[in-house]
């Protein structure tokens, strides 16, 4: 059941002060005012919309993250950041472009070199479906160059003797001290 009531009654059926609910008429969204008073009367009030009101703002000030909140998580962030690089877990951006444009560069390299055996053996194929499976041979044997080439080999290598460096320096070993103990 609602009551219109007005400022002091208010505070006394909620237990705030009446200073306390003339700030929260200048929160966003406001405490909400049945009825404004003019010329000096007062604000009327009704007892279910602030009610309501109260347990939206309480819900929404629930939800909210303050600036503490926000760098505590930062901070535990950074922290685990720290960790992982400790532990050798994480892959500087670098070397994933590096490894990545070195593999781009290969498939491109298979790729051009396609058009030489391709022109050869499609020349002498008679017919659409013999052409097709000269096509997936050539594309098939690039493929696998790719996947078992020297290339892959050589970057994988130089990637691990780079990791092997960074987990030696985050140790503040050198790889030879390292393997020495």
């Amino acid at each position: 059941m609602t009551r219109i009531v007005n400022k002091r009654q208010l505070s006394d059926f909620l237990g705030y002060s009446e200073v306390t609910l003339t700030a929260w008429q200048g929160e966003d969204p406001p405490l909400p005012v049945q009825r404004h008073g003019i010329n000096g009367a007062e604000n009327a009030y009704s007892t279910a919309d602030v009610i309501t009101w109260l347990l939206r703002r309480a819900a929404r000030k629930a939800c909210e993250t303050t600036p503490r909140d926000r760098l505590y998580h930062v901070d535990a962030q950074l922290r685990e950041l720290a960790l992982a690089h400790k532990r050798g877990e994480l892959v500087p951006a670098a070397d994933v472009e590096a490894a990545w444009t070195a593999l781009v560069l290969a498939a491109r390299k298979a790729l051009l070199a396609l058009p030489g055996p391709l022109a050869q053996r499609l020349e002498v194929s008679p017919g659409v479906e013999k052409k097709r499976h000269v096509l997936r041979e050539e594309i098939d044997r690039a493929l696998a160059g790719l996947a078992s080439g020297d290339d892959l080999e050589r970057l994988f290598e130089e990637y691990v003797a780079r990791f092997v460096q960074r987990v030696a320096a985050a140790a503040e070993l050198t790889p030879e001290q390292d393997a020495n103990e």
